[in-house]
C-alpha cells in the first residue's frame, strides 16, 4: 500500500511516532463515549528480540526492521 500511495521511495517507510500520546483515563473514556475511533500502537523497543520457533529453533533480530 505504501508503494501504491507514495511510489517505490516511501516502500520501507515506517510510522514516525508523530501522533504518539498519553491520554488520560478520563480523557480515554471520554472519546469512548464520543465514538472517537482509534489505533493501538505497540512502541517497539530498541534492540534484539528473540523467539524459540517450533521450526526454525532459536530466531533473533533486529527491533528497526519492525514497525511500531
Amino acid at each position: 500500500m505504501r508503494v501504491q500511495l507514495g511510489g517505490q521511495k516511501y516502500a520501507k517507510a515506517k510510522y514516525d511516532r508523530f501522533c504518539m500520546q498519553s491520554f488520560s483515563k478520563d480523557q480515554i473514556l471520554e472519546k469512548q463515549a464520543n465514538g472517537e475511533s482509534y489505533i493501538i500502537r505497540m512502541k517497539v523497543p530498541k534492540g534484539k528480540s528473540s523467539f524459540k520457533d517450533m521450526v526454525h529453533g532459536k530466531v533473533t533480530f533486529d527491533n528497526n526492521v519492525i514497525d511500531d
